[in-house]
């Protein structure tokens, strides 16, 4: 089962003391803070352990939050939409932008007043890179919580709603399998943290170096979600593509074929990937593997090469091209997506021109544009920022133009066409290539081929 933490300790002005001593602290009179006294007590009394989880940021955040509800249902705990009516409430956080990383600080202000009597745990990347300074800001936080420690939550849980306060679980663990009922499309992670060392990303510093769970591991987990319903996995990691099983031998190719091979499931997906790690091998996978899905998110960042070497992608825009074209000669249908940044240290108007250049030339089905957003710790937050902000929103908006422009000319060249479709929920689902598709009367879990009609927005409207 879920490893446990043994690095939590709990934190209060003056010292530290230890879980032993929580109860009496719970009752001690603090003249200082009564009002966190009474919200201790309110807790404390609650007849249900309800929780609350809002989660940030990425897919490997959504997948860590389901992680986590599976962890506090086995411990009793049950869950509500409305954090007014929780005892605990969970934000799993992201801290990939200084724009999201605000955003949830805003949120989690907003939470504690709207219900000052529940207990929080601040989860996640920004709980890895502020640590115990959160406690200053936010004092009627309970806990902060790293994503290495999503196993401990249980603990963790326990002793928030139990009244402790200043809780600190940043040190690390190893992630295992956890029992689950899966939805129809379920996630599963395969490995976590990054190797790469982009200059302008945090995530090797928050998610730590690359970890790869067990094959046996990864698809024990995969069967039992099988086993519960699923038709589709996801394959998680902050770069997939470098998985590789020490003691069983199994690359990540080896791992989709293995996978391909469960009775129940229907279709396999993967994010995300980087570049500079997309094997031949992989490349054959996707056209010798009836399961695997006819897409590929993989980032791009950049059309120029000098951008491209401060980002320390390890590839150029020639490299890039190159891939796309192998992986369309295999998969001809293949749909192929990538991010983009704008503004990145040192960006000229010439180097943005050529991203725009790479991108129709690429012919993505779709691009997901960021602005660029210095994160400390990074070697470009040590570069001279000197693209001005009316230069970066310019170029934000050129790219989310452009990739709209794609986007829709992709999905009305299926007009006419037959696609094969999972319909995750009843009327909504996803073909191969992973546009939403909306056929009225389709109901949860039907799988397979349906004729394009139009497009409204950017769904592919099925009959």
């Amino acid at each position: 089962m879920a490893p446990q933490n043994r690095n939590i300790s709990l934190h209060r002005e003056g010292g530290i003391i230890s879980p032993a001593d929580t109860a009496k602290e719970q009752i001690r009179p603090m003249i200082k803070n009564p009002s966190a006294d009474i919200a201790r007590i309110k807790r404390m009394i609650k007849d249900k352990k309800s929780v609350y989880i809002r989660t940030f940021g990425c897919q490997m955040n959504v997948a860590d939050s389901l992680v986590m509800k599976s962890i506090l249902s086995d411990r009793g705990f049950e869950f509500t939409g409305n954090l007014e009516d929780a005892a605990l409430i969970i934000f799993n956080s992201c801290s990939i932008r200084d724009h999201a990383e605000n955003r949830m600080f805003s949120n989690l202000g907003l939470a504690m007043k709207k219900n000052p009597s529940a207990g929080f745990i601040l989860a996640g990347c920004t709980a890895k890179r502020h640590g115990s300074k959160l406690f200053k800001r936010f004092p009627r936080l309970g806990a902060v919580s790293a994503p290495s420690e999503i196993f401990s939550i249980g603990e963790i849980a326990e002793k928030v709603i139990g009244g402790g306060m200043g809780i600190e679980a940043l040190a690390g663990g190893v992630y295992g399998f956890v029992p689950r009922v899966g939805d129809i499309s379920e996630y599963v992670v395969i490995q976590t943290g990054c190797d790469n060392y982009c200059s302008y990303c945090v995530v090797p510093f928050l998610r730590e170096g690359e970890k790869y769970r067990s094959a046996g591991d990864i698809l024990r987990e995969a069967e039992c979600l099988a086993a519960s319903g699923t038709k589709e996995i996801v394959f998680l990691g902050q770069n997939v593509n470098s998985y590789r099983d020490e003691n069983e031998g199994d690359d990540f190719p080896a791992l989709l074929r293995r996978a391909s091979e469960i009775e129940g499931i229907l279709r396999i997906r993967f994010l995300t990937s980087h570049p500079k790690d997309l094997s031949p091998k992989l490349i054959e996978e996707f056209k010798r593997n009836p399961k695997l899905a006819h897409h590929l998110h993989l980032p791009v960042q950049s059309g120029s090469d000098s951008v491209l070497k401060r980002m320390n992608r390890k590839y150029t825009s020639g490299d890039y091209l190159k891939i796309l074209e192998r992986l369309r000669e295999s998969v001809p249908d293949i749909a192929l997506t990538a991010d983009i940044i704008a503004g990145f240290p040192g960006e000229t108007d010439k180097d943005f021109s050529k991203t725009l250049g790479l991108v129709r030339k690429a012919d993505f089905d779709g691009v997901f544009v960021f602005k660029y957003s210095p994160r400390e710790g990074t070697e470009s937050y040590k570069m001279n920022d000197d693209v001005k902000e009316p230069a970066k929103k310019e170029r934000l908006t050129a790219g989310l133009a452009l990739a709209k422009e794609l986007a829709l000319k992709k999905r009305k060249a299926y007009i006419g066409k037959k696609v094969e479709a999972l319909f995750e929920n009843d009327d909504v689902g996803h073909s191969s290539q992973n546009y939403l598709v909306f056929k009225k009367g389709a109901k949860a879990g039907e799988f397979g081929e349906v004729v394009i009609k139009g497009v409204s927005g950017f769904r592919l409207m099925a009959e």
